[in-house]
């Protein structure tokens, strides 16, 4: 076993409080050890409902209509994808069992070094949501000084690029107790913000709008094809993040509780900004919502809505910002948690100047959506099978060893979990409709429809059940003895 530490402290021995507000948290993708777990499982609601009242949903229920949909087929749409979420519960429970992160508990079905690659599909991923939420506050802003008659050219934006991003990664660097306070607070404003907005515009809405020109063949392929991007911006992005929010909480904390909460806290906002995304969809062109929805708002309540934007982009970043460190300590980088936070700021600076300055911002976005889900659907399919085989049970401090210890496997490589990845996302990529790839079966089998998520997850799921259920059952029953 190698003790090292990555990225904090794993001997459980502190002089001073490791998870405080208001102070730089001590650990990394360390083992937390039982004495430093205060967390309760209701203590998990306000980050993640916090973190899902974004605009981001309200664009993607904008994105339906635009789609084709009439309201009652992209409200079901909004409604089943964020049933879903129940699956983010579920990649939530190994945080307690083994007390470190995700993609750190991700070494346990990979082994030490395949988990190189789902690391890294999760680095870039939190990289992407950090990047796109920066440059919808910097579109925010930039609305905001239009409406006050100062027109703002687009090379002007990089200060408020830079303001965006410094108001992101404040709450990451200090850690876990102050982002969980914060983002209570957020959630206050932004409930209260959202609700007053929903009030002026729900008379305004057409609500016998019956679609327009439908994106795939039929209402049934583009209904699916709506669903993968409700899935994209919400549920599937959110599996790989799961329990570096859980793990604090004590290791024999009811399961139940904890899909429970998690559950419930992703999908009331999911389903109320989803749906009023859709609304507000039959009243202005939400492919540019920031610009197009001031229209139809009173002038009194311009400053309230930009306040909704920049509040949720800042709530829904804590969560990615804070996770991309952990992703980053994954992949081996020793360096401190909150210095990791850091390097992922400048990176992703960077990423928005050029997806700001450079390509369209919506282009991206959607790209960005269906790429997501093709690769993390698969990963979240090995990882809840993993953990079912194994009964929860981790060799916690192997998860950190640089070499040896039971995720050793071959040479470092799970090539149970890696094959079912690869195989998964093979199998996604071809029943999935992007806007820079159609998967030959998607096209010319499905009408155009986007099944990709589930494809991936049953695959990924299902054959590495078939491949590894043996191995792993063996390991845990000999782990027991």
């Amino acid at each position: 076993m190698n003790s090292s530490s990555e990225g904090g402290n794993i001997t459980g021995v502190h002089q001073e409080p490791v998870n405080e507000f208001g102070k730089i948290e001590a650990y990394g993708i360390d083992i937390i050890p039982e004495s430093d777990r205060h967390s309760t499982p209701k203590d998990l609601f306000w980050p993640w409902f916090s973190a899902n009242s974004t605009f981001i949903n309200m664009i993607v229920g904008g994105v339906l209509i635009l789609l084709g949909l009439n309201i009652l087929q992209a409200l079901g749409a909004v409604l089943v994808g964020n049933l879903v979420f129940i699956l983010v519960g579920v990649c939530s429970l190994p945080g307690p069992r083994a007390g470190t992160a995700t993609l750190t508990i991700s070494r346990a079905p990979f082994g030490l070094r395949g988990n190189f690659l789902p690391s890294m599909f999760s680095w870039f991923a939190t990289l992407g949501w950090e990047t796109i939420n920066i440059i919808l506050g910097t579109l925010a802003l930039r609305t905001l000084l239009q409406q006050l008659g100062l027109n703002t050219p687009k090379w002007a934006l990089a200060p408020f690029l830079v303001l965006m991003a410094l108001l992101t990664f404040a709450i990451p660097i200090l850690g876990h107790a102050t982002l969980v306070v914060a983002q209570k607070w957020l959630a206050y404003l932004l409930t209260a913000l959202t609700l007053v907005m929903g009030i002026i515009l729900l008379p305004k809405v057409h609500w016998n709008y019956a679609g327009g020109t439908l994106a795939a063949s039929n209402s049934v392929s583009t209904w699916f094809l709506g669903l993968t991007s409700v899935l994209g911006a919400g549920a599937i992005s959110w599996v790989n993040f799961a329990s570096d929010y859980s793990r604090y909480l004590p290791r024999r904390t009811n399961g139940k509780a904890i899909v429970g909460w998690v559950t419930l806290a992703t999908l009331i906002p999911g389903i109320l900004y989803g749906s009023l995304g859709v609304l507000l969809g039959t009243l202005v062109d939400t492919s540019d919502p920031i610009n197009n929805l001031p229209k139809i708002l009173p002038s009194w309540f311009l400053f309230p809505f930009l306040i909704v934007i920049l509040a949720g982009v800042l709530a829904n970043n804590v969560m990615n910002s804070y996770s991309s460190g952990l992703s980053l300590l994954a992949l081996g980088v020793h360096i401190a948690r909150y210095k990791s936070v850091f390097v992922d700021g400048v990176i992703t600076v960077i990423a928005a100047c050029i997806s700001l300055f450079i390509y369209d911002f919506s282009t991206v976005f959607t790209q960005f959506l269906s790429m997501l889900v093709i690769l993390l659907a698969p990963w979240a399919g090995v990882f809840v099978v993993d953990f079912w085989l194994r009964r929860g049970e981790y060799e916690s401090h192997d998860l950190l060893a640089s070499k040896g210890g039971k995720y050793w496997y071959s040479n470092g490589f799970g090539w149970s979990a890696l094959t079912a990845l690869i195989v998964g996302v093979v199998a996604g990529a071809l029943v999935a409709n992007t806007a820079k790839f159609q998967g030959v079966i998607a096209m010319k089998y499905l009408g155009g429809a986007d099944i990709s998520p589930f494809v991936g997850l049953i695959v990924g799921a299902g054959l590495y059940y078939l491949l590894a259920a043996k191995s792993v059952r063996a390991m845990t029953s000999e782990g027991q003895k």
